[in-house]
């Protein structure tokens, strides 16, 4: 009968321990994203957890092809240093089409809504001089390349 009492238990314990377990990873992976919302442009995205803390996001309106494009820096910045990440541009669909139409860097379509085009421009590269904290942090970012893009979404 002790036998079965202590198999009981450690299969309890067991149990207990691996749904404690599991519970922590959802928990900490659903934390692990920096989430960026802008209500004047209605768009809303996630960005790697080494932003956290670390983010920095600079808007600016340029023109482009006769036509203000609203544009958003997404900049890491740490004690040091810091740099463009990603670029992401809001312009008139018509605008976006001519772009596609034309030579050169194309970015990536995120979303059209309402006449209105959201593009992004992924990292080309690590900006951080090796051997820094800022150069390791980003060297993450092709491992989680799709984050941005996957979790983008227009909002009322």
């Amino acid at each position: 009968m002790k036998k079965w009492s202590f198999l009981l238990l450690a299969c309890a314990a067991t149990l207990l321990f691996m749904a404690g377990c599991g519970e922590q990873t959802a928990s900490s992976s659903a934390e692990e994203a920096v989430v960026y919302e802008n209500s004047q442009l209605g768009i809303r995205f996630e960005l790697p957890a080494v932003f956290r803390d670390h983010l920095k996001v600079e808007e600016n309106t340029e023109e482009m092809g006769g036509e203000p494009v609203n544009v958003l820096y997404i900049l890491y910045e740490d004690e040091d240093e810091s740099a463009i990440i990603y670029r992401i541009e809001e312009m008139s669909s018509e605008l976006w089409a001519k772009m596609q139409a034309e030579e050169g860097p194309k970015g990536m379509e995120l979303g059209q809504r309402d006449g209105r085009a959201v593009v992004y421009y992924p990292p080309q590269s690590n900006p951080f001089e090796q051997g820094t904290d800022a150069y390791e942090a980003m060297q993450i970012l092709p491992d989680q390349a799709s984050a941005l893009p996957d979790s983008f979404a227009f909002i009322e």
